[in-house]
């Protein structure tokens, strides 16, 4: 990532100051995992399990993150919509991301400014939306499973009884997260303009 921000991105850092918001708030893809009993937010692109309040480590380099010349610290985009676009640490697959959650962060501590948002010392989670579609089926999700890669997934209520395992509903995960948890909107289907 280079110094300077996309125009799209300073225009909306330039709009949170005036509004007296912070500009370090931003967004992330996360995915969600039970790991030793506990949920716990599993980042993209390594392997380092963190909660909603956590602090970021530099393993190449044994010392505080972010370090300049790596790529350790907390991702996130200023903007929302810059989730998935090409170039940005947050590309994935689409069927990873039908897995995956969007988190609203705070970004704290020292700080690495780039294109598209900023790698952070500190982040704090205050919300986590999930895909609100089966994984299988594509049709309303009542809550995860977690399949045999050990992530959290969408499932309806018919493949969640197929899995032979329990239904965690949305408010379970409110609940141990002790932040917003909400469903991502439904896509509604294209409607075809019909001729007469």
């Amino acid at each position: 990532m280079r110094d300077l921000l996309t125009e799209e991105a300073a225009a909306e850092q330039a709009r949170r100051c005036n509004l007296g918001r912070s500009i370090n708030h931003g967004y992330k893809y996360a995915f969600l995992r039970s790991h030793a009993g506990t949920l716990v937010f599993d980042p993209i692109s390594t392997t380092d399990y963190y909660g909603v309040s956590a602090d970021a480590k530099c393993f190449r380099h044994s010392s505080p993150a972010p370090q300049e010349k790596c790529t350790c610290g907390f991702w996130s985009l200023v903007l929302r919509s810059h989730l998935g676009k090409s170039g940005t640490q947050s590309e994935l697959t689409q069927r990873r991301q039908r897995r995956a959650l969007i988190l609203e962060v705070e970004s704290s501590g020292a700080l690495i400014r780039g294109d598209w948002g900023l790698r952070a010392e500190h982040i704090e989670v205050y919300s986590a939306t999930l895909p609100s579609m089966c994984w299988r089926c594509k049709t309303a999700a009542v809550g995860l499973i977690a399949l045999s890669d050990g992530i959290m997934t969408p499932c309806c209520h018919k493949h969640g009884s197929e899995a032979n395992q329990v239904v965690l509903p949305i408010a379970s995960i409110r609940r141990e997260l002790q932040t917003q948890v909400l469903w991502a909107e439904t896509p509604k289907p294209e409607r075809k303009n019909r001729r007469t």
